[in-house]
């Protein structure tokens, strides 16, 4: 567990550094937001939870794994909630949060 400059506790530097710009650039953001009606959490809320962002760092690590990023997916559909997926070759080697996050800006 790594904590974000405004004091949110990531479960990752990864996680740590999207925190961070969204501090940087003003957005207000809430950490691991539940999915209304269900146990699966979102890694950040933004807009009322109208938004959600989810960084996937295990992504084609597990079948089960993948199997919830699927289903995260289609929650979201369902739900009309904005999703902006994050994988770690947006951080590494290097970060394009300014591309993947521009429409929060």
């Amino acid at each position: 567990i790594t904590k974000a400059q405004d004091g949110h506790l990531c479960d990752s530097i990864s996680e740590a550094l999207i925190d961070n710009w969204l501090t940087k650039n003003k957005i207000p953001h809430k950490r691991d937001v539940p999915y209304p009606n269900t146990n699966h959490k979102a890694d950040w809320g933004i807009n009322g939870n109208k938004t959600f962002i989810e960084y996937f760092g295990l992504a084609k690590d597990s079948p089960r794994y993948d199997r919830s990023i699927r289903k995260k997916k289609k929650l979201c559909g369902k739900l009309k909630v904005k999703l902006i997926e994050i994988y770690p070759k947006d951080l590494y080697p290097n970060i394009s949060l300014d591309t993947k996050l521009k429409a929060l800006l």
